[in-house]
């Protein structure tokens, strides 16, 4: 999980923020990205990530799209129908479509079976999932806040260094309107 050979810790090179602020934070090495571009570049990811990239892109078309975590496995409820409010699972990790919300699921867990099936899953793998789709330890997350932070972290990454850059030619432009004769690299 924490194995750099993974690529899942974000590098200093890539984004000294989030690097520090995981540092900070005391956080977990492994850092899984909200913007599925960024995802895709680290060709490598951990179980939930899969079901971030799916939500980011049903997002970026207008897809109302959450991340379901469940016992053990994650997955994203994407509203497939605005008039009626109707959603579905979408399993990224197993290809799969489940074409009731997760409170039917949950309900009854039986009824992912035939989705799978569908994609060609056995029963033993089947059987698994039932187990992880039960209500036990289920939450819904939006992941908006936590996108958002990492919006911010990309944009403040360029943006500090230029601001950080400012005093020198406000500097220069100073002792130039003054007629100084200015030599930086001597300073």
């Amino acid at each position: 999980s924490g194995d750099p050979a993974f690529r899942l810790r974000v590098p200093l090179r890539e984004n000294y923020l989030i690097f520090f602020d995981q540092i900070l934070r005391g956080e977990r090495a492994n850092y899984e990205f909200c913007r599925a571009e960024r995802a895709i570049e680290r060709a490598t990811s951990v179980c939930s990530q899969p079901s971030k990239m799916l939500a980011d892109i049903l997002g970026r078309n207008r897809v109302k799209a959450h991340i379901v975590g469940l016992e053990g496995h994650v997955v994203t409820r994407a509203r497939v129908d605005n008039e009626n409010d109707i959603w579905w699972i979408l399993d990224a990790d197993y290809g799969v479509v489940v074409e009731h919300d997760i409170d039917a699921i949950e309900a009854d867990p039986e009824r992912i079976r035939p989705f799978y099936a569908a994609q060609g899953y056995n029963d033993a793998v089947i059987d698994i999932l039932v187990g992880i789709y039960g209500p036990e330890g289920n939450q819904t997350i939006d992941e908006n806040l936590q996108c958002e932070g990492e919006d911010h972290y990309y944009l403040l990454k360029w943006l500090l260094p230029v601001v950080g850059l400012i005093p020198l030619p406000l500097h220069i432009l100073i002792a130039w309107a003054r007629g100084k004769k200015v030599h930086p690299e001597k300073n």
